[in-house]
């Protein structure tokens, strides 16, 4: 059984992964922006368009953490199975180069981040620690 002063703590940690994701979408976004404009390629803008979606996501977790709301963790927990999917799918793929296996590597990092997510917002405690109500699917 988890006290709150330790869901608290891996609250704060998991809080401060999105808060770095959001760091890293803001630089990805910015360095395709720029880079696009230089080349006026419509085709390089419109790719940039994941990295925000992921840039919204993230910060609409981190700030969901932060003020501590309901909806984050049924939320949390549609990413993770989500990631979970997506990461699986690309980790299925064929590799074409030496950077897919190190990329895979890190796929399998972002699973077990997703992993744990899943095992960790199931909790009934977790979930009373956000006041969420209802069922949760996972």
């Amino acid at each position: 059984m988890l006290q709150n002063s330790k869901i608290e703590v891996i609250v704060n940690k998991i809080k401060n992964v999105y808060l770095f994701f959001v760091c890293w979408a803001i630089f990805s976004v910015t360095w395709e922006t720029l880079g696009s404009l230089r080349k006026f390629d419509r085709v390089e803008i419109n790719k940039g368009s994941l990295d925000i979606l992921m840039l919204f996501i993230n910060l609409t977790l981190y700030l969901g953490f932060r003020f501590k709301q309901k909806w984050v963790v049924p939320f949390v927990l549609l990413i993770s199975a989500f990631g979970i999917f997506r990461m699986l799918l690309f980790i299925l793929s064929p590799v074409e180069s030496w950077q897919f296996i190190l990329a895979k590597i890190f796929c399998l990092l972002f699973i077990l981040f997703y992993g744990y997510q899943l095992r960790f917002f199931t909790k009934a405690e977790v979930r009373k620690y956000f006041q969420s109500e209802g069922m949760v699917l996972f």
